[in-house]
Protein backbone atom coordinates (compact mmCIF):
# COMPACT_ATOMS: atom_id res chain seq x y z
CA UNK A 1 0.00 0.00 0.00
CA UNK A 2 1.33 3.43 -0.94
CA UNK A 3 1.77 5.92 1.88
CA UNK A 4 1.00 9.61 2.16
CA UNK A 5 4.74 10.28 1.97
CA UNK A 6 4.97 8.30 -1.29
CA UNK A 7 2.25 10.42 -2.91
CA UNK A 8 3.80 13.67 -1.66
CA UNK A 9 7.16 12.71 -3.17
CA UNK A 10 5.45 11.90 -6.47
CA UNK A 11 3.61 15.25 -6.44
CA UNK A 12 6.93 17.06 -5.92
CA UNK A 13 8.50 15.13 -8.81
CA UNK A 14 5.56 15.93 -11.07
CA UNK A 15 5.57 19.66 -10.25
CA UNK A 16 9.31 19.85 -10.90
CA UNK A 17 8.83 17.99 -14.21
CA UNK A 18 6.20 20.49 -15.32
CA UNK A 19 8.39 23.43 -14.29
CA UNK A 20 11.13 22.13 -16.63
CA UNK A 21 8.92 21.86 -19.72
CA UNK A 22 9.96 24.23 -22.49
CA UNK A 23 7.95 27.44 -22.21
CA UNK A 24 7.64 27.26 -18.43
CA UNK A 25 11.16 28.49 -17.68
CA UNK A 26 10.25 32.12 -16.95
CA UNK A 27 7.37 31.30 -14.59
CA UNK A 28 9.40 28.56 -12.87
CA UNK A 29 12.36 30.91 -12.36
CA UNK A 30 10.10 33.65 -10.97
CA UNK A 31 8.48 31.11 -8.64
CA UNK A 32 11.84 29.86 -7.34
CA UNK A 33 13.14 33.43 -6.92
CA UNK A 34 9.99 34.46 -5.04
CA UNK A 35 10.18 31.51 -2.66
CA UNK A 36 13.92 32.06 -2.25
CA UNK A 37 13.24 35.44 -0.62
CA UNK A 38 11.50 33.99 2.44
CA UNK A 39 12.51 32.12 5.54
CA UNK A 40 9.27 30.30 6.41
CA UNK A 41 8.35 28.37 9.52
CA UNK A 42 4.89 27.16 8.44
CA UNK A 43 2.87 26.75 5.25
CA UNK A 44 -0.85 26.35 4.71
CA UNK A 45 -1.93 24.90 1.39
CA UNK A 46 -5.26 25.50 -0.34
CA UNK A 47 -5.94 23.52 -3.50
CA UNK A 48 -8.63 24.00 -6.11
CA UNK A 49 -9.25 22.41 -9.47
CA UNK A 50 -11.41 22.39 -12.52
CA UNK A 51 -11.73 18.94 -14.01
CA UNK A 52 -9.91 18.55 -17.31
CA UNK A 53 -8.47 22.07 -17.16
CA UNK A 54 -6.13 22.76 -14.25
CA UNK A 55 -5.26 22.69 -10.58
CA UNK A 56 -4.24 25.69 -8.47
CA UNK A 57 -2.20 25.86 -5.30
CA UNK A 58 -2.38 28.80 -2.90
CA UNK A 59 0.46 28.74 -0.40
CA UNK A 60 0.38 30.83 2.77
CA UNK A 61 3.78 30.98 4.43
CA UNK A 62 4.37 32.28 7.92
CA UNK A 63 7.85 33.76 8.13
CA UNK A 64 10.28 33.41 10.99
CA UNK A 65 12.42 30.28 10.53
CA UNK A 66 14.71 28.82 7.90
CA UNK A 67 12.79 25.89 6.38
CA UNK A 68 12.84 25.06 2.68
CA UNK A 69 9.64 26.63 1.27
CA UNK A 70 9.07 24.04 -1.48
CA UNK A 71 9.58 21.11 0.90
CA UNK A 72 7.34 22.78 3.49
CA UNK A 73 4.62 23.21 0.86
CA UNK A 74 4.79 19.53 -0.14
CA UNK A 75 4.74 18.39 3.51
CA UNK A 76 1.50 20.29 4.11
CA UNK A 77 -0.56 18.89 1.23
CA UNK A 78 -3.68 17.19 2.51
CA UNK A 79 -5.35 14.36 0.56
CA UNK A 80 -2.12 13.65 -1.28
CA UNK A 81 -3.39 10.48 -3.00
CA UNK A 82 -6.36 12.37 -4.45
CA UNK A 83 -4.20 15.34 -5.53
CA UNK A 84 -1.63 12.99 -7.08
CA UNK A 85 -4.37 11.15 -8.98
CA UNK A 86 -5.81 14.41 -10.27
CA UNK A 87 -2.42 15.69 -11.47
CA UNK A 88 -1.61 12.38 -13.17
CA UNK A 89 -5.03 12.27 -14.84
CA UNK A 90 -4.80 15.88 -15.95
CA UNK A 91 -1.21 15.53 -17.18
CA UNK A 92 -0.64 19.30 -17.18
CA UNK A 93 2.06 20.93 -19.26
CA UNK A 94 1.76 24.59 -18.23
CA UNK A 95 3.25 25.99 -15.05
CA UNK A 96 1.61 29.37 -14.44
CA UNK A 97 2.89 31.78 -11.81
CA UNK A 98 2.34 35.54 -11.65
CA UNK A 99 4.64 37.22 -9.08
CA UNK A 100 2.51 40.39 -9.20
CA UNK A 101 -0.24 38.47 -7.38
CA UNK A 102 2.09 37.62 -4.48
CA UNK A 103 1.30 39.04 -1.05
CA UNK A 104 4.48 39.71 0.89
CA UNK A 105 4.61 41.50 4.23
CA UNK A 106 6.73 41.23 7.36
CA UNK A 107 5.06 38.11 8.73
CA UNK A 108 3.50 36.28 5.77
CA UNK A 109 3.85 35.54 2.09
CA UNK A 110 0.98 34.23 -0.04
CA UNK A 111 1.67 32.88 -3.52
CA UNK A 112 -0.45 31.08 -6.07
CA UNK A 113 0.54 28.87 -8.97
CA UNK A 114 -1.41 26.75 -11.41
CA UNK A 115 -0.76 23.61 -13.38
CA UNK A 116 -2.82 23.61 -16.57
CA UNK A 117 -3.26 21.81 -19.86
CA UNK A 118 -2.82 23.49 -23.22
CA UNK A 119 -6.10 24.31 -24.85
Amino acid sequence: MKTDEHYKKEIAVEIRRIMKIEGNEKAATEFRETLGKIKPKTCRVKIGWKSGHGISFTLGFEKGDDKNPFDLFIENIKDSAEIHGFICGLYPDIFHFDPIRTVNDEKIMIVNFKLKRHG
